[in-house]
């Protein structure tokens, strides 16, 4: 006689064995076609500048040893970015800096403040620090990309050194590469003896977190190519005390935008060293969250951030306090320029 429990609990384990079979897939192809290629230096940081100019948009080709079609579009969406942003620095920006420096002038001359806010002489060194800063956007993008190109190549590729002979242990994200097939390949779906019910919600888990970081990384660079075309408005923003905040806010979040990769990459580093998917989910969901808190840009109100107490760390809170009194005034001594007479 058939027992329908036991009917029902192989017709259980099977469509479980099949569901589990079916997101291991799913996470092997979304870290090998999706989040590895993101991670690849060429993807994360596209060449702002060729040789030194201003990149044509004709497309170019960005060989690469891992899917070398991502860095080509990557560099394409680059390319496009940077050449917005200097037809708005030509036709937006520089315009607005000359009427500014125009009204301001008249504005001296008939003995008058600009809006209120500070004479034309205090307004010079900003007038010509916020478009000197705007012509040289590109070039310190450039510059960072450069910089940060090469710091990140240590963790995507490893030092790769030498130790009496035998290569280091430490070999990068790209030793990952294979990360998930190299480890599922033996994977036992029934590990935890619940007919696979268990081992179904982990990788569904893991695979819901692999899908947010992947969110993360395709924002991260549609927000760099954003950052791009509007650095120029954001010096423009500088020059004016009102809107200060909104320029400094822009360039900063450009930074953490760029830099954000390394701290992910290195959580990341992690998924070698335990092999349990309860483990990765907590992997993934760090490595996307993590930025936000090593962010130097200004944050909502209440949310913890490392410009809230590196400063502090390093150069010590009463040396800290007592530049902020200085530069703002409170010592007698004033670094900023006046704003309708007060500070």
């Amino acid at each position: 006689m058939f027992d329908i429990g036991q009917i029902v609990n192989a017709v259980i384990t099977q469509i479980f064995l099949s569901l589990n079979l079916l997101l291991i897939s799913g996470i092997g192809v979304l870290w090998q076609f999706f989040i590895f290629p993101f991670l690849n230096p060429n993807f994360a940081f596209p060449y702002p500048l060729n040789n030194g100019n201003i990149p044509s948009l004709k497309p170019l080709y960005v060989p690469s040893t891992f899917s070398p079609g991502y860095q080509t579009y990557a560099q394409i969406g680059m390319d496009f970015s940077v050449n917005i942003s200097v037809i708005i620095l030509n036709y937006i920006v520089v315009p607005f800096f000359s009427i500014f420096l125009i009204i301001s002038a008249i504005s001296y001359l008939i003995n008058h403040t600009f809006f209120g806010i500070e004479r034309f002489r205090e307004y010079i060194p900003r007038i010509f620090a916020g478009i000197v800063l705007a012509y040289s956007s590109i070039f310190i993008v450039d510059a960072v990309f450069y910089i940060a190109r090469i710091i990140y190549s240590f963790i995507y590729s490893g030092f790769n050194l030498v130790w009496s002979g035998f290569p280091s242990p430490y070999q990068g994200i790209i030793s990952l590469q294979y990360w998930p097939w190299n480890y599922f390949l033996n994977f036992n779906l029934s590990v935890y003896g619940t007919n696979g019910l268990l081992e179904f919600l982990i990788l569904l888990g893991l695979f819901s977190s692999m899908i947010v970081f992947t969110i993360i990384l395709v924002m991260r660079i549609i927000w760099i190519y954003f950052f791009i075309v509007v650095l120029p408005i954001g010096s423009l923003f500088l020059m004016i005390p009102r809107t200060e905040n909104l320029g400094k806010s822009i360039w900063l979040t450009f930074i953490d935008k760029s830099f954000e990769i390394f701290f992910m990459g290195i959580v990341l580093l992690f998924l070698g060293f335990i092999m349990d998917p309860l483990f990765w989910i907590a992997i993934f969901l760090v490595a996307s969250f993590v930025p936000r808190f090593m962010a130097v840009s200004p944050k909502i109100t209440g949310t913890i951030s490392v410009r809230n107490f590196i400063p502090s760390i390093i150069i010590g809170e009463k040396f800290l306090g007592t530049s902020k009194k200085i530069i703002s005034g409170g010592t007698g001594i004033n670094l900023l320029p006046k704003i309708g007479g007060k500070i």
